[in-house]
C-alpha cells in the first residue's frame, strides 16, 4: 500500500531537511575556522604549498650576514621573540642538524635577541621589517611580524617562501624545500 504525504506537510519537511543541512555545514565550517592560527597566512593557498617557486615573485635574496654567497643554499627563518627558543632548540637535533649541514641558516626576528645561537645559525634583528619586505614575506592573519621561512637557492634567488607557525616542528619539510632548490 502506497502512502502519500499530505500536501500541507511537504513544505515543513523540506524546511526541516534544509535546517538540518545548514546546521551540519555551519558546524563543519566553524570547526575548520577554529583550527586557524593568528600566525597562519590569510590565504591558505600560500601557506606551505609544497613546491618551489609557488609564491611569486622570484627575487634576488638580500645580502644577509650568515646566508652564504653564490653557489650555496640558505634558509631565512622569521620568528617572534617568544618563539625563538623553540626554533633554536630545534636546530640542535635530528633534521635541524641535517639542515645545518645542507644550508646556511639565518634566524630573523623583530628585536635583538640576548641569547646565543648554535654554531651554523646566525641571529639577525629586523626592527623595521626591511628584511621580511625584501624577501616578500606575507603578513600573517594578525598582521604582525611574519612567522615562516624563505629558502634561497644556489643562484641567489628566493625559491620558496611561506608562513609556517609550526616551523620548529617541521624542519624535515624545510630540508625537503632546500634540497628541491
Amino acid at each position: 500500500m502506497l502512502t502519500r504525504t499530505h500536501p500541507a506537510r511537504r513544505p515543513l519537511r523540506l524546511a526541516a531537511v534544509w535546517l538540518v543541512c545548514v546546521t551540519v555545514l555551519g558546524v563543519g565550517l566553524l570547526t575548520v575556522r577554529l583550527g586557524y592560527s593568528p600566525l597562519d597566512d590569510p590565504d591558505q593557498a600560500h601557506q606551505r604549498p609544497g613546491f618551489a617557486d609557488a609564491n611569486k615573485p622570484r627575487s634576488v635574496a638580500p645580502d644577509l650576514a650568515g646566508l652564504g654567497g653564490a653557489g650555496s643554499r640558505g634558509v631565512v627563518f622569521f620568528t617572534r621573540p617568544e618563539r625563538l627558543a623553540r626554533l633554536i632548540d630545534a636546530h640542535g637535533a635530528g633534521e635541524g642538524l641535517q639542515l645545518l649541514r645542507t644550508a646556511h641558516v639565518v634566524v630573523v626576528q623583530p628585536v635583538k635577541s640576548p641569547g646565543a645561537a648554535p654554531a651554523g645559525v646566525s641571529l639577525l634583528a629586523d626592527p623595521t621589517g626591511s628584511v621580511s619586505r625584501a624577501l616578500f614575506m606575507r603578513a600573517p592573519r594578525d598582521r604582525g611580524y611574519p612567522v615562516g621561512y624563505a629558502v634561497v637557492g644556489p643562484d641567489g634567488t628566493v625559491r620558496y617562501r611561506t608562513e609556517d607557525p609550526g616551523q620548529d616542528l617541521r624542519l624535515s619539510e624545510v630540508l625537503t624545500a632546500v634540497k628541491d632548490t
